[in-house]
């Protein structure tokens, strides 16, 4: 773990995050614990590995609360196939990622292995794909504003 680069979110909502870069894997790979504010208890932890293999693919390692959760390669092909969702959130998440020049097959990693919890477990599995903690933070909170 390179503490010396960790971020800190605190999402003013009771939720406080925390990523750390960890070394001697590729870059983007990362650790993060959310914790209630409050009581200082882990919501969650998550962690990825990740490796691109090409402009449009990379192979994603991940995490949650300890327990794999994915372990493959994805393609921008994958995003396309995540479909539409109900509520949108999928479709103002990929504009997002890619307005900020950010490989769709980084938004299926996430998809596969974030899920559609609340708000700060996705924030904290995303900043786990080694997406900037800040950025990762409006980005979720931007997909799940449906105005």
């Amino acid at each position: 773990m390179d503490f010396g680069k960790a971020k800190l979110i605190d999402e003013g909502n009771g939720l406080i995050v925390v990523a750390t870069p960890t070394r001697g894997v590729d870059a983007g790979s990362n650790f993060t614990v959310a914790f209630d504010a409050s009581s200082g208890e882990v919501v969650q932890t998550a962690e990825a590995h990740l490796k691109q293999t090409s402009e449009s693919s990379g192979i994603a390692k991940m995490w949650k609360d300890g327990v794999s959760v994915v372990d493959k390669e994805f393609t921008n092909r994958d995003a396309l196939n995540l479909g539409p969702t109900a509520d949108g959130f999928i479709e103002r998440l990929n504009r997002c990622l890619s307005n900020a020049g950010i490989p769709a097959w980084l938004l299926a990693a996430a998809a596969a292995g974030c899920g559609l919890g609340p708000a700060a477990a996705k924030i904290a599995c995303i900043v786990a794909l080694g997406i900037g903690a800040g950025t990762a933070s409006y980005w979720v909170r931007y997909a799940l504003d449906d105005n």
